[in-house]
């Protein structure tokens, strides 16, 4: 999985290489590694201890929110730029086994709210 998004402290309208992130999961030694930026690869968890089994992350967002009904005149839904909001929620799944004792597994589901919904258009 990976995202991006520029941070820079005067805008260049483009996507540097310290500004790519991501996470993987090594199915080979059980890691799951996380990209910083430039590229550069953390793992997050100790093989030796416990071994990641499986990783996903699944778009869970709702159909897009139209704001029309908030303008001083109202614009209703499907009217070209009418304002609207997409909220961004992931699903998420991690598996793991202790390396320790084989029969020992755990899986955690959870659901992640991205912060700062994106909203487009604008009230005419």
């Amino acid at each position: 999985m990976s995202y991006s998004f520029s941070r820079d402290a005067v805008e260049n309208n483009t996507l540097d290489a310290n500004e790519q992130f991501g996470y993987q999961l090594n199915t080979t030694t059980g890691v799951l590694q996380m990209q910083t930026a430039s590229g550069t690869v953390q793992s997050l968890n100790d093989p030796n201890f416990v071994k990641i089994t499986a990783f996903s992350v699944t778009d869970s967002s709702p159909p897009v929110l139209s704001l029309g009904y908030r303008c001083p005149t109202v614009c209703l839904a499907g009217t070209p730029n009418c304002p609207q909001m997409f909220i961004r929620r992931y699903d998420l799944v991690l598996t793991a086994t202790s390396a320790l004792d084989s029969t020992v597994v755990r899986t955690m589901n959870t659901t992640i709210r991205a912060r700062n919904d994106q909203t487009t258009g604008a009230c005419s």
